[in-house]
This record gives C-alpha cells, sequence and structure tokens, in this order.
C-alpha cells in the first residue's frame, strides 16, 4: 500500500474555518441581507425540528403518485391494479439515511431561499459599518447553520475524508480533459471579448 499524507485539524481550526467562510460571506454582503439568511436559518431549524418524522410520508405518497403517472398508470387498463403494486414498492425515503438527507434538503433549501431573498430585496452595504456587522451576523449564521448540520452530516466523532491525490493528478494532466479546458479558456476569452466591445460600444452612445 502507498503512504498516505495525514492533515489532523483540531476543533479550533475546523470551526475557524467554517464560521471563516460564512463570516467573509458577510462581510461581502452586509448586515441587513444576512439578517435576511438569519431569519431564515431560524426558520429552518424550527420547521425541520416540528417536523421531523413527519415529512417521509407526504415526500414517499408523491413520489409513489409520480411513480404511478410515469408508469403509465393513468392509461392502464386496470388503473387501480397497478396504483396497488405501486403502492407495495419501497418509498423514496426508508431508511435512517434517507431521512437525515431529507432533513438536509428540507434545510439547505430554506437557507438557501433566505439568502436569495436577502440578495434581492437587502441593500448594498455602503460603507465599512454595515460590513462589519454583516461580518459577526455572518459568523453567527455559519455556527448555526454548522450547529444543525455537522451531526447530521458527519454523525461519528471524527469524520477521515479521502482524496485521492494521485488520480487527481493523472486527470490534470489527461491530454482530453486538457483540451476540454484549453475549449472553455478560448470560450471565456471570447465571451470577455464581446463584452469588453459591447461596454466600448455603450460608452461611445
Amino acid at each position: 500500500m502507498s503512504d498516505v499524507v495525514t492533515w489532523t485539524l483540531n476543533q479550533y481550526v475546523a470551526m475557524g474555518l467554517m464560521l471563516g467562510i460564512f463570516g467573509f460571506i458577510g462581510l461581502t454582503r452586509g448586515v441587513r441581507r444576512e439578517l435576511y439568511a438569519s431569519l431564515a436559518i431560524i426558520l429552518a431549524v424550527v420547521v425541520v425540528g416540528a417536523s421531523s418524522g413527519t415529512l417521509a410520508a407526504p415526500v414517499n405518497r408523491y413520489y409513489k403518485m409520480f411513480t404511478f403517472v410515469r408508469q403509465g398508470g393513468m392509461s392502464a387498463e386496470d388503473p387501480g391494479a397497478k396504483w396497488q403494486e405501486i403502492r407495495g414498492e419501497p418509498g423514496l425515503i426508508e431508511s435512517h439515511a434517507s431521512q437525515e438527507a431529507l432533513k438536509v434538503a428540507v434545510f439547505a433549501v430554506i437557507v438557501l431561499l433566505g439568502y436569495f431573498m436577502g440578495q434581492r430585496f437587502g441593500p448594498v452595504p455602503f460603507g465599512l459599518m454595515p460590513r462589519l456587522l454583516g461580518l459577526f451576523i455572518g459568523l453567527f449564521n455559519g455556527f448555526g447553520i454548522t450547529y444543525f448540520l455537522l451531526p447530521i452530516i458527519f454523525p461519528e466523532p471524527k469524520t477521515l475524508i479521502e482524496i485521492p491525490t494521485g488520480e487527481v493528478q493523472q486527470t490534470m494532466v489527461n491530454p482530453e480533459f486538457l483540451a476540454q479546458l484549453g475549449i472553455l479558456f478560448i470560450f471565456v476569452m471570447i465571451a470577455f471579448g464581446l463584452y469588453s466591445a459591447s461596454g466600448r460600444t455603450r460608452r461611445r452612445e
């Protein structure tokens, strides 16, 4: 077996990295936009906590209805028999892992909606103070998100993330990958040139 490089992060470094990301986001978005996210995080915690254990049933019901329609149950010779057959199949949310994934999905949708609402309706931060306040609110938002999601995503006391660096290096030097990267670079440069040309045109007008 080849050697494995091991990096160990203590709890303070891990928390600093996670909270630092959200703090930077808050610094760029400003306090008013971050408050939208704060309200969304509180709402997400309440919704997921209050509906814990009851989310699976409606999701499974709609999943089986979708399966019934997708498999042509509406046009079947005996729709009732087809529906009974589908009802006997396992639902989409059955295992504990799938229930936890559903919680994460609902939480993420609500929180992302809050960030979007803040970006859409919150004013652009002008000045240093709104950005600094946004930094601190971002830290609190990061703490709330991390505190809620960490036990669900990483239930064990310690987590090992394996990165196949050898395979990554081989992929980066693959001729096909390099060709695709070159095409993408050319496309970006063409788009940038067109955008710059249109900007000069608008300034002349």
